[in-house]
Parts: structure tokens; C-alpha cells; sequence
């Protein structure tokens, strides 16, 4: 959701995204022992997500850190990952930086709390992260598979995405009036979820709902249509 507008308004930043891949493996492979899960499917998309938010690439290892944090089930330990996001949000928003951080304080309203601030900046680090990060990991671990089949990359992708899909199910909707569905009554206000991994199981056109893709756009507005 954020590198695909960037990259609209300044298609510069795609190779950018591609040279931040190439550096990661560059550094691993000169590694001895490498593990691809920390040392590439997290960092890569943080340090995308970094550098577009306006947060100092020095602060990469805390940003890891802090994901691990908010996962790890201890309170404590989310408590400590949530203030370290707070710390990120306000580098990223000190003056002088750029970045969409910057951006985003200076479309909201004014007088917006920079405690909001913080939160709305730790939901896109956070969010972009946990999507991107496993998918990451299907793809290498398909890519890697030993199989040594040859599969063009952007097909690769897309199968994995597939199968795989960073959001397994769609964000909450709820119907404002009674509507039929697939033969099923809803009342009004009942709670609406796409099952995006079984909807991609049994497609067979192509036509999945990866995240992400155009269909599951439009496939948004039609339900919006309906509500």
C-alpha cells in the first residue's frame, strides 16, 4: 500500500527497492552461516518501509527489534516495542526530515495529538512489515525449494501470493441493510470477511484476490456497493 503509490509518483524508487534486495543478499552471502529469515525477510521490508516513512536507516535493527517485541506475547516486552515505535515515529518526524511520515503530519488536521501521530506512523511500520515479512519468506522458501525447476519471477510471485497471501482474510466489513449473499440471508450490521486463502485455492482463471491485486480493489468497491 505504500511502495505502490510511491513508485506511481516516482517510478525512480522501483530500482531503489531492488538495489535495497540485491545489498541485503550481497551482505549475506558473505556470511558464513545465513539465516534468510532474520537477516533478509525482515530487514528487507523494513528498510523499505524506513526509508519511505522518513525513519534513519540506523535505526533498523530497533525496528526489527521492536516487531519481535510486539509478537513475542510478553507485556512487558510489548510495552517495550510499542515506546521504541514511539522513538522511530519521532525521528521520523523531526524537523527536517522527508519522508512520508512528514507527509502524513502535514495532511492531518491540526492540532492532531503527537501521540496520534506516533500511532498512525507505528500501524503503517508495523502493518507493513507483518504482510510483507512472511511473504517474503514463502517466496524465498519456494524459490529455494531444491526442485530446480525454472519459473519466470513474475509468475513465481504471483503463485506464491496466491497460495500464500499476506492477508489471509479481508479487513472487517459490516452490512448496513439486509442483503443476500452466496444464498445466505445477513441482517443488517452483521460482520463481513473475505476469505482471501480459500477464494485463491479454488480459483482456476487467474483471477485470485492476493492482496494487493487489482481485483481485490475492485472486488472492494463492488461490496461497498452493496452495503
Amino acid at each position: 500500500m505504500l511502495v505502490g503509490p510511491r513508485i506511481g509518483k516516482d517510478p525512480a524508487f522501483a530500482p531503489r527497492v531492488r538495489e535495497i534486495a540485491r545489498a541485503l543478499l550481497d551482505d549475506a552471502a558473505r556470511e558464513p552461516v545465513v539465516d534468510l529469515a532474520a537477516d533478509l525477510t525482515t530487514r528487507y521490508p523494513l528498510t523499505v518501509l524506513c526509508e519511505l516513512l522518513g525513519v534513519p536507516l540506523d535505526e533498523i535493527d530497533r525496528a526489527a527489534g521492536a516487531c519481535r517485541g510486539v509478537l513475542s506475547g510478553d507485556p512487558a516486552a510489548t510495552g517495550r516495542a510499542m515506546a521504541t515505535y514511539g522513538e522511530l515515529a519521532a525521528s521520523a518526524l523531526a524537523p527536517g526530515r522527508t519522508g512520508l511520515a512528514a507527509d502524513l503530519r502535514d495532511a492531518v488536521p491540526d492540532g492532531t495529538p503527537t501521540g496520534t501521530l506516533h500511532y498512525l506512523v507505528f500501524t503503517l511500520l508495523f502493518a507493513g512489515q507483518l504482510t510483507t515479512d512472511p511473504a517474503a519468506g514463502f517466496l524465498l522458501a519456494d524459490a529455494l525449494d531444491g526442485s530446480g525447476r525454472e519459473v519466470p519471477a513474475d509468475d513465481l510471485v504471483r503463485d506464491v501470493l496466491r497460495r500464500h497471501p499476506p492477508a489471509p482474510l479481508s479487513l472487517w466489513h459490516f452490512t448496513t441493510e439486509e442483503v443476500e449473499l452466496a444464498g445466505t440471508t445477513l441482517a443488517a450490521g452483521s460482520p463481513v470477511l473475505v476469505d482471501i486463502t480459500g477464494i485463491n485455492a479454488t480459483v482456476t482463471d487467474g483471477a485470485d484476490l492476493s492482496f494487493g491485486a487489482r481485483l481485490t480493489t475492485r472486488c472492494g468497491w463492488r461490496r461497498s456497493g452493496q452495503r
